[in-house]
């Protein structure tokens, strides 16, 4: 979440006001209106301008998400100067922080939950149990045996993953918890669904809402928490180690009154912070002040802030270049691609900087590339950051198949691993879900008994082993190929897709499913599971063959993102590339990448047609 108006009056001093009022600009790029002062802000879209040298310095409740440090990392080889400015404490009588409460119908009688109470409701597997139904919060007679519908995030949320695995733990969010994007229509359900209870930003305002305190314990009033959120500045750092001037005489002017409470509370109205800031300890600004000191400034009058370019698309670079960012596995197809366009397009200059799918949403979310071409779906981290900011989503145009195997050179694509002993033919995508989710129709798949293994075998559980649910690869499978359950309680999560190609191959009795990996180089002790779409196609393996088929459920397209509003036209230039990446001589490059390491597939004619009517 990002706080701020497009708006600010002087808090510190004159000089502090200059050296701010950029940065709050990119405070209040989403929410283009930010008038209430309860406006939610895109963090994700802020983090992308600062990664691409759009905005000096930004201001985030929260430190970047793995997701976001690790393109980060690759554009520039080192991280943004991030420096704590303040705590964020909650409101009166409540405990459980975060950035996240719970709010009910105005009518309804809860008053407050317990800590426990609160994760009970919020995901399963707690040790207080799941709280599923009224009856286990409130005493009036007329709400027992009526279920609780939990309004909440979408599952990719990338700061609801990274509250959700500090607040929960590893345990699954609930089963059945409704994803309303936005968080106004979120509240919204109340006045529809006087029994539904909706997870939202703390410190929120809405017609027929009231939050719900959280306590150590419901029925009591307690203290507010010592603990706290932090308030940071993220910094752009040259690649010389020196940081930007405006940043750095921003973040000094906050700590130099940052025991202040009223400069603190001013800070907090300027920014619409949803909750009350406070210092940090005595400790935190003596290392915050020394973090700033550390930190070398760049010379006066210079920025990390990238150049403009020439009047026209933010995608062009100062030399008239047009700038491409996407991933690094695709340069030598797009350096084919760029070649067959400039045959009739002479004039035409592009510049590159292929880094990794990881730099290709951000890329286009800060409006710096004309198209994202990545080798994966845009993990839903990606997405939330662009919607925030634009209010819909990009335009997903695939032109190809990436992967095939298992082969002697090249990353096998994703795909489900079992240990070699495993007599297993095959799975169905149904069975799949019911291993590694909870919830299912049909119930749980715990044992390899259910899928007809027999004798030793018969009575074994399945252990499941796979990637975290951090908004990252993960939560794209989850999402997207089984259906966006939660994960089953017995999923374990490892760091690496390494880990869990060693965690198969060390465990007869274990199963990993994760993305692209050359597992034959890691264990020759693991194979390759065939998947079937479902029970009346054959399970195949991600052959060449049945990448191009469409057969492979697994199958992992090519995409090419497109910042197009919903019913307006792509602009000449991006037409005519995809167009271009689509016809007979483009598919021809894509196949030509077949033996390449990301073993490129084109796209059969029917799936070709309707990619091409996209464009229109």
């Amino acid at each position: 979440m990002l706080w701020g108006k497009p708006t600010m009056k002087p808090i510190f001093n004159k000089t502090f006001v200059r050296a701010c009022a950029l940065s709050l600009l990119v405070l209040c790029a989403g929410n283009a209106s930010a008038q209430a002062a309860a406006a939610i802000h895109n963090g994700g879209a802020a983090v992308a301008d600062l990664m691409f040298g759009r905005e000096p310095y930004i201001l985030l409740d929260r430190p970047l998400t793995p997701a976001e440090r690790v393109p980060y990392r690759k554009l520039h080889g080192h991280l943004p100067l991030s420096v704590p400015l303040a705590r964020i404490v909650p409101g009166p009588a409540s405990v459980l922080h975060g950035g996240y409460a719970l709010y009910v119908a105005a009518d309804n009688p809860l008053r407050a939950v317990s800590r426990a109470q609160f994760q009970g409701i919020l995901s399963e597997g707690q040790p207080g149990g799941t709280v599923g139904g009224w009856a286990q919060l409130v005493l009036d007679p007329a709400w027992r045996g009526r279920p609780i519908t939990l309004y909440g995030p979408p599952p990719g949320d990338a700061y609801f993953q990274t509250w959700r695995a500090a607040a929960l733990g590893r345990h699954p969010s609930r089963a059945g918890m409704v994803a309303v994007d936005d968080t106004r229509q979120r509240l919204a359900r109340l006045t529809q669904d006087p029994g539904g209870m909706v997870l939202a930003q703390a410190g929120l305002r809405a017609a027929g809402a009231r939050e719900v305190q959280i306590r150590a314990d419901a029925s009591r009033e307690d203290a507010p928490s010592e603990d706290a959120n932090v308030l940071y500045a993220h910094i752009g750092v040259a690649a010389d180690g020196r940081a930007d001037p405006a940043g750095s005489a921003y973040v000094n002017s906050i700590l130099a009154r940052a025991t202040d409470p009223s400069a603190l509370a001013d800070l907090a109205r300027i920014l619409a912070a949803p909750r009350e800031l406070v210092p940090l300890s005595p400790a935190g600004l003596v290392a915050a002040r020394k973090l700033l000191d550390a930190t070398p400034r760049m010379d006066k009058g210079t920025s990390t802030v990238a150049p403009a370019g020439p009047a026209g698309p933010a995608y062009l670079h100062a030399d008239g270049a047009i700038y491409i960012v996407g991933n690094d596995g695709m340069q030598d197809m797009l350096e084919a691609f760029n070649a067959l366009y400039l045959r009739e397009h002479p004039d035409v200059k592009f510049r590159m900087r292929m880094e990794g799918s990881s730099t290709g949403g951000p890329a286009l979310t800060a409006g710096v590339t004309p198209f994202a071409p990545q080798s994966r779906a845009l993990w839903p981290a990606d997405l939330e950051a662009f919607r925030g900011r634009y209010g819909y989503d990009p335009l997903d145009i695939r032109v190809g198949f990436t992967g095939h195997g298992p082969r002697q050179t090249g990353k096998t694509p994703p795909a489900v691993y079992v240990h070699r002993s495993n007599p297993l033919a095959g799975l169905e995508m149904a069975q799949l879900r019911r291993i590694f989710t909870a919830g299912q129709a049909g119930g749980d798949i715990d044992q390899w008994g259910q899928l007809g293994l027999q004798g030793a075998w018969a009575g074994r559980r399945i252990h499941v082993y796979g990637l975290a649910d951090d908004g990252g690869s993960a939560t794209s499978a989850r999402l997207i190929l089984l259906e966006g359950a939660a994960y089953t309680l017995r999923y374990e999560t490892l760091p690496t897709v390494a880990d869990v190609v060693r965690a198969v191959a060390a465990d007869p009795y274990g199963i990993g499913m994760t993305g692209w990996v050359d597992a034959a180089a890691i264990s020759a002790d693991v194979r390759v599971l065939p998947l079937a779409q479902a029970a009346d196609r054959p399970a195949v393996l991600p052959t060449y063959e049945h990448v191009a088929a469409g057969e492979y459920p697994f199958s992992s397209y090519v995409h090419f993102y497109v910042n197009r509003r919903p019913g307006t036209a792509l602009s000449p230039f991006i037409k005519s590339y995809l167009e271009m990446v689509l016809s007979p001589a483009g598919q021809a490059i894509i196949a030509a990448q077949k033996d390449e390491e990301g073993g490129y597939v084109p796209l059969p004619p029917g799936l070709l047609a309707a990619e091409r009517e996209k464009l229109n």
